[in-house]
């Protein structure tokens, strides 16, 4: 059986499709907590940057999710 995991994909593997959903939770759930730290605010977020501040990005995921 094969699902999209996106609209320019077709034909993706469950375990495929699995791994793009969960980066996708991961980033969200990042997102979400950066958003609760710097309230959204521009100055706070490049702060947040500049001592380190990082949201994994999907080769990173991959990276860390080999198998």
């Amino acid at each position: 059986m094969f699902v999209a995991c996106s609209s320019r994909h077709h034909h993706c593997s469950p375990a495929h499709s699995r791994l793009v959903n969960d980066y996708r939770l991961e980033r969200e759930r990042q997102e979400t907590a950066l958003e609760s730290v710097t309230g959204g605010y521009p100055g706070d977020y490049r702060f947040w940057r500049a001592t380190g501040g990082h949201l994994i990005d999907f080769r990173e995921w991959l990276v860390h999710n080999k198998r």
